[in-house]
């Protein structure tokens, strides 16, 4: 969450998933209710990593709640849910909804379970599947949505188009008068593609031979 007064004694600058870096930020937990209602809510630094403001968090929730008889669900990204988090949540009765790790691939789809199809807010379906990770107590969906894969899809084919145009152009260099042909320096450049496009190089295998 931005935040432009400057003079806040908690607005600090820290990591903005915006890339933000001109203005101050600020952490927003909220407790709302199953009707969406807003109960409980509390500001803090903005410099706080997400993971580590967690314990904090749960305990101004604890003192805050105390009172209440439904059970109390927290939700959060993948970031927050670290492995210490989500021990702290199961020790303190909390239950929780999070996305999985990045890239998990080993589980395994419960197949005596029937698929169970929703809508999103486009009336566009969305698959879930009830699935088992070795190792974990934990309730877990597969949840696949073609409308996000054919997205995806097309995001990876910009990206890639860019990234090989990147290479075409260190490769052209080799040719030009004046161009870059040192190989630490061409290392150099494509060390700083595959920054721009983290999730593209790693699709690819590329090769540079010195020739004096």
């Amino acid at each position: 969450m931005l935040f432009t007064d400057y003079k806040s004694k908690i607005a600090k600058f820290g990591r903005s998933k915006e890339k933000r870096s001109d203005a101050p930020l600020v952490v927003l937990a909220v407790v709302i209710n199953r009707e969406g209602f807003l109960k409980y809510a509390r500001i803090f630094e903005g410099n706080m990593g997400d993971c580590a403001s967690l314990p904090k968090i749960i305990n101004d929730l604890i003192a805050s709640t105390s009172s209440t008889q439904r059970k109390l669900v927290v939700v959060m990204e993948s970031g927050i849910a670290t492995e210490a988090n989500l021990k702290l949540l199961k020790q303190q009765g909390f239950d929780y909804m999070c996305v999985s790790p990045s890239g998990m691939k080993k589980y395994q789809i419960d197949a005596s379970q029937q698929t169970v199809v929703v809508q999103d807010n486009r009336k566009q379906p969305i698959e879930l599947r009830k699935a088992t990770v070795e190792g974990s107590a934990d309730n877990w969906l597969e949840v696949y949505s073609t409308a996000k894969a054919l997205k995806e899809s097309g995001m990876y084919g910009r990206f890639s188009q860019k990234f090989e145009e990147g290479l075409s152009q260190i490769k052209e260099s080799l040719d030009k008068k004046g161009g870059v042909k040192k190989v630490d320096k061409v290392w150099e450049r494509i060390g700083r593609l595959k920054q721009k496009y983290p999730s593209i190089h790693l699709h690819y295998e590329i090769k540079v031979e010195a020739n004096k």
